[in-house]
């Protein structure tokens, strides 16, 4: 058996039956890691002693006791850049690095790949500055259900830009092609997953941080609804923006990490809600999940054996889908992209119609509140840092501080038109409070507007509308597929990734499922049943990819 390409869910059942150990399910990654990360380089910071488990991996955007948050810059902040540490008196210094002062290896609990963060983060000890010394509650609350967390994965600088790549750790490279992108800036974590080195991966998601490279790297990826995956408070100034998801290989495996992660139950979850993963049933469907009459599956599989996927609901919570596949025309897409696309939403016959969801002005509003977030966010650091930072960050810094105060009034008000778009049923409410207000600026914005799912359940579109090129990106090209991502960022809705196929040079292609706040499980029902009609070949599970 290869076991890192083993579902999650089957490597949990496998556990749980004491037929694998936790000591050969981490052998087992670790030579995996061994065999692909000087190619891929996804996962540059490891811990060298992962407790028992399922392995994951968390995004370096997360603390996770005793190794660094690093946001990929060799200037993070923890809050702010250490000053340069003494020499270590205990440890000899980085082979490397020995000539540079001040330097020397970290202590040996932690294992890096990259001779880079020797430079910069050499700490002699793990309580020292950089150094995290607690973990997120997010990353408490999934090592108190089973998973164990191997490593952390890399991002662009300060999730800046299109490509997961930084001056700290390097570039991250497409397990189906290394001389491609995966994306960013979750590039990590889908990278991880797609290349056997973790099972499941945690995901942060802005504006298509989770979709995109989910996408380009052929996995699931969910950008959860708003509050439903806690993490430690932030001063973030657009709440609702960033949120946290699973990145997974399949659906299944993607509804076992979200219920992994939310602290509360999902919608049709048993009672208990989500107990410690080794209490879990691996075909709970097979963790999570909602079928229409709000009951939840159960069942029970053959030890070592992939676990059935629950059957698809006789009548689906989802049923009127909208296909929009260019997003009214606002986004060019790839021929081959939008073939394969077109053939799998073909399968879902008369439960299709054409969509063109009214999102005049959404982008475009986005854009200001990510410019006016970064620089809040990032300016003192900017000023602290300055060119020391890259020329993305900064940039972004700049667009932000230039902002007048009617852009960022605008802009506010398109998010809360937007929010209140998402509102099942939302026509309605817009008509009672229209009559009750009288005109004004929520007319400008907001009265002509149908809701975005007052004629369909759901929103389909293709994921991205180009296939991971070769870095360096044109900007301009990718911005072009932007708006496909930030709709339901401004919307304050769930979207999911899931791969429907390749295109004729073997790349990935997949589809964004956008639903009303709250339908996350239903999401991914419907993500199951797109599994069941595309041909997709076997992700890069066995391959041993080539160095550049």
């Amino acid at each position: 058996m290869n076991l890192v390409a083993e579902p999650a869910r089957t490597v949990l059942a496998l556990l749980r039956s004491g037929e694998l150990s936790a000591a050969e399910v981490h052998e087992a990654v670790a030579a995996r890691l061994a065999a692909v990360e000087p190619v891929i380089n996804a996962v540059p910071l490891r811990v060298a002693h992962p407790p028992a488990g399922l392995p994951i991996t968390v995004k370096d955007v997360l603390d996770v006791a005793g190794l660094p948050t690093t946001f990929g810059s060799l200037c993070s902040a923890y809050p702010y850049a250490p000053p340069p540490p003494a020499p270590c008196s205990e440890h000899a210094p980085c082979s490397e690095h020995a000539g540079a002062s001040p330097t020397a290896a970290l202590c040996s609990e932690h294992i890096y790949a990259s001779p880079a963060v020797c430079s910069a983060y050499t700490y002699a000890s793990p309580h020292d500055r950089g150094v995290a010394r607690t973990s997120d509650p997010l990353v408490r609350r999934l090592e108190s259900r089973g998973m164990a967390v191997i490593g952390k994965t890399n991002v662009p600088e300060f999730l800046s830009g299109a490509e997961t790549t930084n001056d700290l750790f390097g570039p991250t490279r497409n397990p189906w092609d290394p001389a491609l992108t995966c994306g960013a800036s979750s590039g990590g974590a889908a990278a991880s997953v797609a290349s056997g080195t973790s099972w499941l991966a945690h995901g942060e998601d802005t504006a298509g941080s989770i979709r995109i490279p989910a996408a380009f790297c052929g996995v699931v990826g969910l950008r959860t609804t708003p509050g439903l995956v806690p993490t430690a408070p932030t001063a973030d100034p657009v709440p609702g923006f960033t949120v946290h998801g699973p990145i997974a290989r399949d659906v299944d495996d993607a509804l076992l990490m979200l219920r992994a992660m939310s602290p509360s139950p999902l919608v049709g979850s048993p009672p208990s809600g989500s107990p410690p993963l080794a209490e879990l049933s691996p075909t709970d469907p097979p963790l999570a999940g909602t079928s229409p009459t709000g009951t939840s599956p159960t069942g029970t599989s053959p030890t070592g054996t992939s676990p059935p996927a629950e059957p698809p609901p006789s009548e689906p919570s989802l049923r009127r889908i909208g296909y929009s596949p260019d997003l009214g025309g606002r986004v060019p897409i790839d021929p081959s992209i939008a073939a394969v696309c077109a053939r799998v939403m073909a399968g879902f016959g008369d439960r299709v119609s054409l969509a063109e969801p009214a999102v005049d002005g959404w982008h475009e509003a986005c854009l200001v509140l990510l410019a006016h977030r970064a620089a809040v966010l990032h300016g003192p650091r900017v000023d602290r840092c300055g060119d020391r930072l890259g020329a993305g960050i900064r940039a972004e810094v700049e667009a932000g501080r230039s902002l007048t105060t009617k852009q960022l009034a605008g802009a506010w008000e398109v998010q809360a038109a937007a929010r209140n778009a998402a509102r099942p049923g939302s026509s309605d409410v817009r008509t009672a409070a229209r009559g009750a207000a009288g005109p004004g600026l929520f007319d400008v914005h907001d009265a002509a507007r149908p809701g975005l799912f007052d004629v369909h359940d759901v929103i389909v579109t293709p994921a991205f509308g180009v296939l991971p090129w070769q870095p360096p990106a044109d900007l301009a090209t990718v911005a072009a597929s932007w708006p496909l991502m930030t709709v339901a960022t401004m919307a304050g809705c769930p979207a999911l990734v899931v791969p429907c196929g390749v295109n004729e040079g073997g790349l990935p292609v997949a589809l964004q499922l956008i639903g009303p706040p709250g339908s996350d499980v239903a999401l991914l029902h419907l993500g199951r049943e797109i599994e069941q009609l595309r041909t997709m070949p076997d992700l890069p599970l066995s391959r041993v990819p080539t160095p550049l």
